[in-house]
């Protein structure tokens, strides 16, 4: 986490102390990725630039959207609701990502670009279990803070629009799980804890996201002039 978070301040001081050309007039694009965050993903997107006329940053802001694998089901039910064992397990996860991103070229131009990205993240993980057979059902859900860092390269393909591929990695800090009516916290100041399961035997259960490899493709389209 440490590292994402020290990623962010060279990306930002990187542009500041580099000779690279900055774009006097703004511009904005929308991007639309496809591919892996954790599990399939999408990511919707869009970017201005620059932030000064002395810096070639762009800002972006992103949503994002990965289908993930929740946990095990059997010691999900253990930790949040009882040490039932009947029925047959179904379950999905699902993270909604909201990302910020300063962008900075460090290499190509119009037609080729390749950038360094880094910035902060917001997750809101679900894990949904269901016990078909057995009457049980209940999610467990997180919200953690994260960061984010990776390279952005692009291909035009036409005046406005280009083909985009990004890779990186995304890290999220421990956070509370809740599920049913227990909240298992990372310091153990736990509410309606089952037995003596602790927050170590809830996040073993539950898989939520730490530390993501971010592989994704897709389509960008520049706005304007």
């Amino acid at each position: 986490m440490s590292g994402l978070r020290r990623s962010i301040i060279i990306v930002v001081l990187a542009c500041a102390f580099t000779g690279a050309p900055v774009a006097r007039a703004a511009t904005s694009e929308g991007s639309f990725f496809f591919g892996t965050n954790g599990g399939g993903s999408a990511m919707a997107s869009f970017a201005v630039s620059p932030l000064a006329v002395t810096l070639p940053l762009r800002l972006r802001g992103s949503l994002g959207y990965a289908a993930m694998n929740p946990g095990a089901p059997e010691n999900a039910r253990h930790v949040f609701i009882n040490d039932a064992s009947g029925g047959t397990p179904e379950k999905h996860g699902r993270l909604w990502t909201l990302g910020f991103d300063f962008l900075c070229p460090i290499a190509g131009g119009s037609e080729r670009r390749l950038d360094a990205y880094a910035g902060p993240r917001y997750g809101l993980f679900d894990a949904h279990f269901r016990y078909v057979g057995d009457n049980e059902e209940f999610d467990v859900t997180t919200h953690s803070w994260g960061a984010g860092a990776g390279l952005e390269g692009s291909v035009a393909l036409g005046t406005r629009v280009a083909m985009s591929l990004l890779g990186g990695a995304e890290a999220f800090l421990p956070s509370d799980l809740h599920g049913h009516d227990a909240t298992y916290s990372p310091n153990d100041e736990n509410i309606n804890a089952r037995g003596k399961h602790t927050y170590a035997d809830a996040d073993q259960a539950i898989h939520q996201p730490k530390v993501e490899a971010r592989i994704m493709a897709g389509i960008t389209y520049r706005f304007g002039r």
